[in-house]
């Protein structure tokens, strides 16, 4: 590159001592045949990729791929830019440079597993223990996904398949722990099979990947971690164009050039971009896509290759509501007695199936359920459950098919993957998503993308800010990322929100954009755009953003003024104890898994503990350490530490039941000597110390229907 630019250089220099245009041609044509020399001999190919393990995938087949060693020679800032990216070591080989575990001789047991770890030279081995110790099986780790909250550990097994190892490790407090309690995931005793990357993560965690699943697995892959191609597209004819001097010279733009500019396309395929792989979407292709590879390329329509998935309200306890994702839904043969009619199926949740019949029945009713694709068509006995305006629902029976989600998916029209229980778990019963990573589905229900043109790139720049975990641009944090388009509809925020001017409830994003997702141990802002609702809250079970914030106020007090400042619908009296108590200490104390981790976090949230207090907290989160999801546990751990006392009190989430126990007895101890912040029944605590026995009585109620969310 340095020649090149000499020559280039040379040429300008020259221009003046040449005469003639001939001359002048003659100078700068020299000129640029030296330059192409030098291109040529410098221009960008696939060599240089860091070498790994042995064990790893193979080369790519897709000769378009040219990798990102292709871009670096002519785009070095965005390449250097994305090398400090989290994106990049999304995925790496196993080597001493990216390696962050303990691999020094540790034996970890869960669950009747137990692994050795050992580190010989360059590779790092897991080795399988027997009853006796003995080393049943040893692999070497080929890969590692993450590097930012966790990392991962892939082994090479038998049959060309790569099995994550049943621990991680936690970066933040350099520990191992078991995978399965890295997720809201409920406890179980047996270990969980482990996770496969042939046959999904590796779609989305390197580029080009092909699974080429069958018999035996044979996966491919172009670039380990998430890279150039992975946004932009292949390379092959970019960089086979540009290495003509002429048309890089002249920048000439080549219309057969596959590259995507994705802040440069429309927005609902630049949103198809991050969506290819921020997204819960079920792919229409799947056979193919796991005989070969993803069909998706920058530039194309999200729907071309998955259906994304967009789960309608639906009240609890039920969940979110799966709906025919292209429009009619199917008729269902309802028969009652004597009496035989047609409804419609409008979807179908975690309590049942829910139909639209044209009168309200009397009694229990037999709905035959079509066959779909090959199933059989299956009754659906009563009794069924009236609900509102003709809608009735019939409670799932496990003897309607081996798997009747699959079954009424099909029906409805979902081909290729069908969605199952654990993916609408994570959706809030009004149908907003609630797992990291997944803000394609949260934009789907934002009415500044679907009536806007609102996108990720919007707040968010892949190159050039990656020195920041959120990866927002300049001028876009806080309240900016609002007012770059909201800056007349609110021209005085401290009227428009009813908080003073600077104060944490006067932050745009703190009302529009409340922490209620789920993921990495943690809650993060809802990339669903919309407005606190009390109603909402208390018909669907999603917290709003002014409890998560005046964690010391019943929904009540918040639907009072939610009404009177904003004209929304009043919340009607509410049964005990919801009418006196915190809104956020009850879910957190007999909400279910998903809003017992949100709520907990925000017990421990700064802006949150100094509107509505902190030492009051301390009992209700002692309550969650004895919780049946790890997740919610080590949640309510950091929300305590800060507290007097609390920095060093012993604690391990994931320690047996027994040294929980002895360890949340501690905590109550050392919660019941804070002095009160707040006292009264909203807040569970009086001036003699906690109400323990409300406390207790609550958290048995809790809510034990299983949520999965794994981000």
């Amino acid at each position: 590159m340095e020649a090149a630019a000499l020559g280039l250089l040379l040429a300008v220099g020259l221009w003046g001592l040449g005469r003639g245009r001939a001359a002048r041609a003659a100078v700068i044509l020299g000129a640029l045949g030296a330059a192409a020399l030098t291109l040529w001999r410098t221009a960008p190919s696939a060599e240089g990729i860091a070498p790994g393990p042995p064990g790893l995938p193979g080369p790519s087949p897709d000769p378009a791929l040219v990798t990102s060693a292709a871009c670096r020679a002519c785009h070095p800032a965005a390449y250097a830019s994305w090398q400090a990216s989290y994106h990049r070591t999304m995925t790496q080989p196993a080597t001493p440079e990216t390696v962050a575990g303990d691999f020094g001789g540790l034996v970890l047991s869960d669950r009747g597993t137990r692994l050795r770890l050992s580190r010989d030279g360059d590779a790092f081995l897991a080795h399988l223990l027997g009853p006796a110790n003995e080393v049943q099986r040893t692999r070497r780790v080929v890969m590692t996904t993450g590097s930012h909250h966790f990392q991962n550990y892939w082994v090479a097994e038998d049959g060309g398949w790569y099995v994550q190892l049943p621990f991680l490790w936690r970066l933040d407090d350099r520990r191992w722990i078991p995978v399965q309690d890295s997720f809201l995931h409920l406890d179980r005793a047996e270990p969980q099979p482990p996770a496969a990357w042939n046959g999904n993560c590796g779609y989305c965690h390197s580029v080009g990947h092909a699974g080429r699943l069958g018999p035996q697995s044979d996966p491919r892959v172009a670039e380990l971690g998430v890279a150039c191609e992975a946004c932009h597209g292949p390379g092959q004819a970019h960089v086979a164009h540009h290495r003509d001097p002429v048309a890089r010279y002249l920048g000439r733009a080549d219309a057969h050039d596959p590259i995507r500019v994705p802040s440069a396309l429309s927005p609902a395929l630049e949103q198809a971009v991050c969506g290819q792989c921020h997204g819960i979407f079920m792919r229409t292709d799947l056979a193919a896509t796991h005989a070969q590879a993803d069909r998706f390329r920058p530039g194309d329509a999200l729907s071309d290759s998955r259906q994304l998935l967009v789960p309608q309200p639906n009240p609890r306890p039920g969940g979110p509501l799966l709906v025919p994702p292209w429009g009619t839904p199917p008729q269902v043969t309802v028969t009652q007695g004597g009496d035989r009619w047609t409804g419609a199926l409008l979807g179908l949740a975690a309590d049942g199936l829910y139909l639209r019949l044209p009168q309200a029945p009397t009694g229990p009713i037999e709905a035959t359920i079509p066959a779909a694709d090959g199933a059989p068509a299956f009754i659906a006995p009563g009794p069924s459950v009236p609900v509102v305006d003709g809608v009735v629902r019939i409670p799932l029976d496990p003897r309607w098919s081996n798997d009747p989600l699959a079954h009424v998916a099909r029906l409805m029209g979902w081909r290729g993957q069908t969605p199952t229980f654990f993916d609408l778990s994570a959706f809030w019963p009004d149908g907003t998503v609630r797992t990291t990573g997944r803000e394609t589905n949260a934009l789907a229900t934002t009415g500044c993308a679907t009536r806007g043109d609102l996108t990720c790139s919007s707040c968010h720049a892949m190159h050039g800010y990656v020195e920041r975990a959120d990866m927002l641009k300049p001028g876009v944090d806080g309240d900016a990322a609002c007012l770059q388009c909201h800056a007349a509809d609110v021209p005085d925020a401290a009227a428009h929100s009813h908080h003073p001017a600077g104060s944490a409830g006067a932050a745009c994003q703190n009302c529009h954009m409340p922490h209620t997702t789920f993921g990495l141990l943690g809650a993060i802002r809802s990339h669903r755009v919309d407005s606190p609702s009390a109603v909402r809250a208390w018909q669907t079970g999603r917290p709003d953003a002014c409890s998560l914030c005046h964690i010391d106020r019943p929904l009540a007090w918040t639907a009072a003024h939610l009404t009177r400042w904003y004209g929304q619908p009043s919340l009607e009296a509410l049964p005990p104890p919801w009418d006196t108590t915190s809104a956020a200490a009850l879910w957190a104390l007999k909400g279910d898994g998903a809003q017992r981790g949100v709520t907990a976090w925000a017990l421990g949230w700064p802006p949150a503990r100094q509107t509505g207090g902190a030492a009051w907290t301390a009992p209700v989160l002692a309550a969650l350490l004895d919780d049946d999801y790890a997740a919610v546990r080590t949640v309510a751990e950091r929300a305590l530490r800060p507290l007097p006392g609390f920095a060093a009190w012993a604690y391990d989430y994931v320690a047996p039941p027994a040294a929980r126990r002895v360890a949340q007895a501690e905590a109550r101890a050392l919660a019941a000597g804070l002095t009160p912040d707040r006292q009264g029944p909203a807040v569970l605590r009086d001036a003699r110390g906690p109400d323990q026995a409300a406390i207790d009585r609550l958290r048995a109620a809790r809510d034990r229907a299983p949520v999965h969310i794994a981000e």
